[in-house]
């Protein structure tokens, strides 16, 4: 195969992690090696060394994620090479291709990952944590945007402020926020949310209470000044957690229609290589939260374009002045430090009980509230409404089960 003998677990190839090894003799089948590792490295590679049966040479094989064998270099996702120690050992490495991005990883909503930290669901539904690498070029950003400081129990009293100070936006904001990784498991791919009103509304102070969720407040939260490629890019890193946008007033009015759809079809746009093949396009799954002073609706209309697939996609929610915000300064510096100092633990613990009711029942609670929402609000959407009606339940949803853990 080309890999020299002697590269050992100090030589892992870029983008693979050592996870685990175990030992075997050379009568345990391949079938006995894949098995020993259980159900929750799914998404991970095993790759053992052993004696060619034929050649009398050694080889790594590297079993793939769908459960097959490959031996050629094609198929080059080889952690490392272990030379026997004898005629009778094999040593077997459980390598992990490092992680591209955060949120959930792989299709059975087993695993999520925030930082530099994977959550996983063990068969007996316990949550387990360990570190994860990403990606070179996500290692140093996402360590940075989802560290954690301070203290849950302090910043779970601190946002109770917003039920005391009748700061319903605020309140929305933050079941919006936890609502994020429900996106997943529903046929919603991304919607827009728009707080708009005049200075003195707090509406930056939501976003960053927002983010505060899962991170670094300051860091996560996006300014309004971006190219396409960034935005998407981001949006692709953020992947299963909320995408938070300033000032989106600065957005050109024709570039609204085109921003509102992107974000609700959850991927970024077709583009080629330099091979004019095409990439693989930047998926998620969010709610993407903008503040702006002008009703985006209206810079929609002010396009002259068809709006009206558009704005089904926009969520929006007038943000009105509060006396908390306009008589100083005081209130908003508090909460804006506050947050600044206790972040990205609460996330965390949401995640654990998602993880903790598996999938199933995550789907199951999400029908139930979707077909309950409507008696208990007394309200009804058309089908225009959808994107609305989805991502209400979720963020309903997604504050009870914070309120109930």
């Amino acid at each position: 195969m080309g890999i020299s003998a002697g590269l050992g677990r100090d030589a892992l190839l870029p983008g693979l992690v050592l996870v685990a090894s175990k030992t075997f003799t050379t009568t345990s089948s391949a079938q006995q090696i894949d098995n020993c590792f259980t159900s929750q490295y799914d998404n991970y590679r095993v790759i053992y060394s052993g004696t060619g049966s034929t050649t009398g040479n050694d080889f790594v094989y590297c079993r793939m994620v769908d459960g097959t064998t490959a031996d050629t270099v094609a198929n080059y996702y080889v952690c490392g090479y272990n030379t026997s120690t004898g005629a009778a050992v094999t040593t077997t490495w459980l390598a992990a291709q490092t992680q591209m991005r955060v949120g959930w990883i792989g299709n059975n909503y087993s695993e999520f990952v925030i930082g530099s930290t994977i959550f996983r669901r063990s068969a007996d539904s316990s949550v387990s944590e360990d570190s994860v690498t990403l990606a070179s070029v996500n290692n140093k950003l996402s360590h940075d945007l989802y560290e954690t400081s301070g203290d849950l129990q302090a910043w779970t009293e601190f946002s109770k402020l917003t039920e005391k100070a009748g700061l319903d936006t605020h309140m929305f904001a933050l079941c919006v926020s936890l609502s994020s990784p429900l996106y997943a498991f529903t046929g919603l791919k991304g919607l827009t949310i728009s707080l708009y009103g005049p200075t003195g509304g707090g509406k930056t102070l939501a976003q960053l209470w927002m983010q505060s969720v899962w991170g670094n407040p300051d860091k996560l939260h996006f300014a309004a000044k971006f190219t396409q490629n960034t935005l998407f890019s981001r949006m692709g890193l953020y992947s299963n957690m909320p995408m938070t946008i300033d000032e989106a007033t600065m957005m050109q009015d024709k570039d609204v229609g085109d921003f509102l759809y992107w974000v609700s079809q959850g991927r970024d746009k077709a583009r080629l290589n330099r091979n004019a093949e095409e990439k693989d396009a930047k998926t998620f799954a969010i709610p993407v939260t903008v503040s702006t002073n002008k009703s985006m609706a209206s810079k929609l209309i002010s396009s002259g374009m068809d709006t009206d697939a558009q704005m089904a996609r926009l969520l929006e929610v007038s943000v009105r002045p509060s006396l908390l915000f306009t008589k100083d300064s005081e209130a908003g510096r508090k909460i804006n430090d506050f947050v600044l100092a206790n972040h990205g633990y609460a996330g965390r613990e949401f995640v654990k009980k998602l993880l903790e009711l598996g999938p199933s029942a995550c789907r199951s609670i999400i029908a139930d509230a979707g077909a309950s929402f409507n008696s208990r609000y007394k309200c009804k959407f058309s089908g225009e409404e959808r994107y609305w009606e989805q991502a209400l339940i979720l963020a309903d949803l997604a504050g009870k089960l914070a309120t109930d853990s």
